[in-house]
């Protein structure tokens, strides 16, 4: 299952105009700050993994589930998020 770093350098790589961290967080209407928490670690928001989706033109059920799977209090929840990811990415195994 991709992280917010995979999902945040996936659009670094697609949209080569963004240049570094300042322009990714401009290009996703978040702070610079926010920008350094997800790199470090931190999960994204549900809202930020719906900007990422658009701006990677997917479904953005597959970064919601990445982001709440990651964020599962108890197996049931995250077995719960992993079946979402994995019928969001079952066209593309390499996503998985």
């Amino acid at each position: 299952m991709k992280t917010t770093l995979d999902y945040l350098n996936q659009v670094i790589t697609e949209h080569r105009e963004i240049e570094n961290d300042n322009q990714l967080a401009l290009f996703l209407g978040i702070t610079r700050q926010a920008v350094y928490q997800y790199k470090g670690g931190r999960n994204m928001s549900v809202l930020v993994a719906i900007k990422v989706a658009v701006a990677l033109g997917i479904n953005p059920m597959e970064t919601v589930s990445a982001t709440l799977w990651a964020q599962a209090q108890s197996k049931e929840e995250q077995d719960l998020w992993a079946e979402e990811y994995r019928l969001r990415t079952a066209h593309n195994p390499s996503e998985r």
